[in-house]
């Protein structure tokens, strides 16, 4: 807030709250965003101001996504897809047969993968995106 402020642009609370949210607070992520709107803004952020930025964001590292996406296997990106929808059981059948996941090898060698290259990560309850805004681009993809 404080770098808006000394170029003589001000940025609200809950424009502030929206990027940290988009960006799961990821500070990387959240200094990037919030440049983008920096950019944008003339004098006071808006929340459209947030999305356009966002949007600006993503293109700028669509490349590197779709670099991302072309070497994952068909199954790899199904997995990625019941992730994105929270699905926590990935070798239940249901999510197995929903997402065309394959076998519970497959799926065991993929989440490996995955979890390898730092696209996912998991928790005792859940498995997560590493990269928020991969996330916020995987889902405009896909669903």
């Amino acid at each position: 807030c404080n770098n808006f402020i000394e170029s003589g642009k001000l940025i609200g609370i809950e424009e502030a709250g929206m990027i940290t949210d988009l960006m799961q607070c990821h500070s990387w992520y959240v200094q990037q965003l919030s440049h983008y709107t920096w950019n944008l803004v003339k004098k006071k952020a808006t929340a459209s101001d947030v999305k356009s930025a966002l949007e600006e964001l993503l293109n700028a590292n669509m490349p590197l996504y779709q670099k991302e996406m072309e070497i994952l296997s068909i199954t790899q990106i199904n997995l990625l897809k019941a992730v994105a929808k929270g699905e926590r059981q990935l070798t239940s059948a249901r999510v197995m047969n929903e997402y065309r996941l394959g076998t519970p090898r497959n799926v065991s060698k993929n989440k490996t993968i995955l979890l390898n290259k730092d696209i996912i990560g998991d928790t005792a309850a859940s498995y997560y995106f590493m990269d928020p805004a991969f996330e916020i681009w995987f889902r405009k993809q896909f669903f």
